[in-house]
């Protein structure tokens, strides 16, 4: 499932390519509440999946400019799931490199040493901000010395 959303026109970026962003969520609730904070964002095109194991599947067939992942799924957890994201990467050195941003609402994750042994890159808590989104997406999915707007 997916849909087409956009960013803050503030931060748009008019002449860019809409970013494919992937979000892992076991959670429905979360992951529709998530949905309606992307809604409000332009230039965004939003892939839903239910699991760990989706996510993992979801970039093996496609490229994404950033995964969204929540760490606390049954079936596959997010440490696990990027764990296996970069394992993919490696064993497919023509791939990109996708950033992964952990996203939970334990502020005490940060401190978690397997963020950073599975190669999540940054860690975004539950809830965030429109405003927060739209930093995490802009550093991440915008190349360095292009400004919003490209």
């Amino acid at each position: 499932m997916h849909a087409l959303i956009a960013l803050p026109a503030v931060q748009a970026w008019h002449n860019c390519p809409t970013l494919q962003v992937l979000y892992a969520d076991d959670s429905p609730w979360s992951r529709e509440v998530t949905r309606q904070l992307l809604v409000s964002l332009r230039g965004v095109e939003l892939h839903l999946v239910n699991n760990g194991v989706e996510a993992v599947q979801a970039v093996a067939e496609r490229e994404f400019d950033l995964v969204l992942m929540d760490l606390a799924m049954s079936l596959l957890d997010g440490f696990l799931a990027t764990a296996r994201i970069r394992h993919f990467e490696r064993a497919n050195p023509l791939r990109r490199r996708v950033p992964v941003v952990g996203y939970c609402a334990d502020p005490g994750a940060a401190a978690d040493p397997r963020l950073t042994a599975c190669g999540i890159d940054e860690l975004l808590l539950k809830p965030c901000t429109a405003p927060e989104m739209s930093r995490c997406l802009l550093r991440w999915c915008i190349p360095a010395g292009v400004a919003p707007g490209c």
